[in-house]
């Protein structure tokens, strides 16, 4: 094995988490609230159900909870808040796996709402306890449908490192 070929390995081996990171990133950094990051649009999720998936050896559950320590550093929330939501969407669509993984495309869009539903739910019961002041259910739902919505362009883009991390596994 040449030197380009196993760094390239390497490459698309933590392109995964690499996303992941920079997703949280793009949405940690600049809108942050003192009452966590209740106006972050969390794209991260795409990318954990879509590799605990078809992919859960490359993105696995202790990089998913790394992931999401790193999102309660950055966002401000208490520590193990994002840890907890997105160990449980990993937990939850890899019990689904055999079924999501061979459903259409539009199987997967439907089981990816109905895991993301229960995350938001989870979420917004827990920050409600946590929190003195009220939570804005308005863009909850916001978030929500935004994340829903922009599964299909996620899904492509982590559909296209998929494709190349199977090359080189």
């Amino acid at each position: 094995m040449t030197s380009s070929v196993s760094t390239h390995r390497i490459f698309y081996l933590l392109s995964p988490f690499s996303l992941c990171v920079f997703l949280v990133l793009l949405t940690g950094i600049p809108i942050r609230s003192a009452s966590f990051c209740l106006f972050c649009i969390p794209f991260v999720y795409t990318v954990i159900y879509y590799f605990a998936i078809f992919r859960p050896i490359v993105l696995n559950v202790g990089l998913v909870f790394l992931i999401g320590l790193f999102s309660d550093i950055l966002t401000g929330s208490p520590i193990g808040f994002n840890s907890f939501l997105m160990t449980l969407l990993f937990f939850m669509t890899n019990l689904n796996r055999r079924i999501l993984g061979n459903a259409s495309f539009l199987g997967q869009w439907v089981g990816f709402g109905l895991n993301v539903s229960v995350i938001f739910f989870v979420s917004f019961i827990l920050i409600a306890l946590i929190s003195r002041h009220g939570i804005v259910v308005s863009k909850t739902f916001f978030d929500y449908f935004f994340v829903i919505l922009s599964y299909p362009i996620m899904a492509y883009v982590c559909g296209f490192l998929n494709k190349r991390i199977g090359e080189f596994v």
